[in-house]
């Protein structure tokens, strides 16, 4: 074990229950430093929203490739309990959206005003009170906005029952898969579906600027190099506005070049643009009246129908929430550098330290920061596991992390299965190329008309996803990132198939029949 644990093994009341564990998220690119904001929450602090915690939850880390547990029963439990409270008071559900939206907006405000601090004359005490403040207003936060998750992400207690209620109703599945999609649309625009209208609005405007739009026909670089002074400002807020979406939790944040690359597609292409921004501009009140006529034609009781509008908001308030973390992480990049700087390790090492060892290196830097330090944060970035529980933590290394990993529920894939069932996320059918996509690394094997097979996307994947037919993943409940921008792109998605990048590989010829929630290999 790592000699930097804060816990001893014996002292840890539930690592080992019989509750077998769950392998509940991979995230291929993450790192640990905001995982175990949220990882360290679920076990201490949703009980403050909700009245319950999960019991234990547990990761395994190699570089920045995350596996993360929980208890089956524990975490089903959980979703049941939190569906009850929906059920017994949907406006409840309004609550948790309403403290979504506050919490996030202050996690943003402080790391704005972080960002503008001039950290370099702030102590090391004073470096600590900010960073315990961002895991404050973090945790805080995941008390409200984990709840929509937890309900419907991997047991979908929330869509199990909101499709009961149609059931009835409906003379077939697919009429029923209908219905729910119209009827959890939100009729609000996420930051994705906005930096898309910008886009188009300004390649309508170049469209029409021809001597500019032929810029485009010898790439990104070029466009970029010959802008006329009048569309510059233009460029300049739009990648001020949207650049953080790039960076996401550890990354690079994005580059003017990105917004011109982004660009060039919608300038050279035979789309009608004209057309598009008609879409989206009309998407809301296209769902609002699609409900409208939907409701007036079902009988639901009133908590039904709060209980869909309370669906309808968990699918904005998620994406609200993450775009505040991913604003927020991006502004606090400056002060853990500056930790690193104080504390004698590098940026990834601090990445990779518990909240405790960031106070005690802090506080005495000979002693707990420097070569030592850093050689042990090399050496557990490596592979290592987190485990924890109500008020403790702790760290795993070496044979410790591979026991825990043995006892860890393997996930068994059948490549001879010849369909999958998913839930579906936005209704159509597509067949195409599957391509495997674990990140922004992989959207160079993305084509127009091919199927986007992820483990689940975020925003650093939204190009591949609008030249996607299809979309499929194997995380996420309907109030995924997939689900979300699926919809207001109008493309056909199916979530929660649990194994399809290891299905599939690239080029399988598959089918999407998303209105059923199905994906077969042809």
């Amino acid at each position: 074990m790592d000699s930097l644990a804060v816990e001893r093994t014996h002292a840890l009341s539930h690592l080992r229950d019989a509750d077998a564990w769950m392998l509940a998220e991979e995230i291929p690119d993450l790192d640990f430093f905001f995982s175990h904001i949220w990882q360290r929450s679920f076990v201490n602090v949703l009980a403050n929203s909700c009245g319950l915690n999960y019991t234990r939850v547990l990761s395994f880390w190699r570089g920045y490739h995350m596996q993360f547990y929980f208890g089956t029963k524990d975490s089903h439990d959980f979703a049941k309990h939190l569906m009850n409270k929906l059920k017994d008071d949907p406006t409840w559900g309004a609550t948790i959206n309403r403290n979504i939206t506050w919490h996030s907006d202050r996690l943003v405000a402080h790391a704005k005003d972080l960002h503008a601090t001039e950290l370099v004359k702030l102590t090391n005490a004073e470096l600590w009170l900010h960073y315990a403040e961002h895991v404050r207003r973090h945790s805080t936060l995941y008390e409200w906005g984990w709840l929509p998750n937890a309900v419907d992400m991997f047991h979908p207690e929330f869509t199990t029952y909101l499709k009961a209620v149609l059931r009835g109703q409906a003379q077939d599945e697919e009429e029923v898969n209908t219905w729910f999609v119209t009827l959890t649309t939100s009729e609000k625009k996420t930051i994705a579906n906005q930096e898309h209208e910008d886009l188009v609005k300004l390649a309508l405007k170049i469209k029409a600027d021809k001597p500019f739009a032929a810029r485009f026909r010898d790439g990104p670089q070029n466009a970029m190099d010959h802008t006329p002074d009048h569309y510059r400002h233009i460029f300049q807020a739009i990648f001020e506005k949207y650049r953080h979406l790039k960076f996401m939790y550890h990354g690079h944040a994005g580059t003017l070049l990105d917004v011109y690359a982004a660009l060039q597609p919608l300038v050279q292409g035979r789309k009608s643009l004209d057309k598009e921004l008609e879409r989206i501009e009309k998407l809301p009140q296209n769902a609002r009246r699609a409900k409208d006529q939907r409701l007036k034609e079902l009988c639901l009781s009133k908590k039904q129908a709060q209980l869909f509008d309370v669906f309808a908001e968990f699918m904005y308030t998620k994406w609200y929430r993450r775009n505040a973390q991913i604003l927020a992480l991006f502004h606090l990049e400056p002060l853990l550098q500056e930790i690193a700087s104080r504390i004698g390790v590098s940026l990834q090492n601090v990445r990779t330290m518990l909240s405790s060892e960031v106070r005690d290196a802090l506080q005495d830097p000979a002693k707990h920061g420097g070569a030592q330090l850093k050689k042990k944060l090399d050496e557990r970035f490596a592979y290592f596991a987190y485990y924890a529980e109500n008020g403790k933590e702790q760290i795993f290394t070496g044979n410790d992390a591979e026991k825990l990993e043995k006892a860890a529920t393997a996930v068994t894939i059948d490549r001879n299965v010849k369909e999958l069932v998913g839930q579906t996320a936005c209704l159509g059918k597509a067949i195409g190329a599957a391509r495997i996509i674990m990140g922004p690394k992989d959207l160079h094997k993305m084509k127009k008309g091919d199927i986007m097979v992820a483990i689940a996307t975020d925003p650093d994947v939204v190009p591949g996803m609008k030249i996607a037919a299809a979309i499929v993943t194997e995380q996420g409940g309907v109030t995924s990132h997939a689900a979300i921008v699926s919809r207001e792109l109008g493309v056909p998605c199916i979530i929660g198939t649990k194994i399809a990048t290891k299905w599939l590989k690239d080029g399988d010829r598959v089918e999407v029949d998303a209105t059923k929630g199905i994906v077969r290999k042809l």
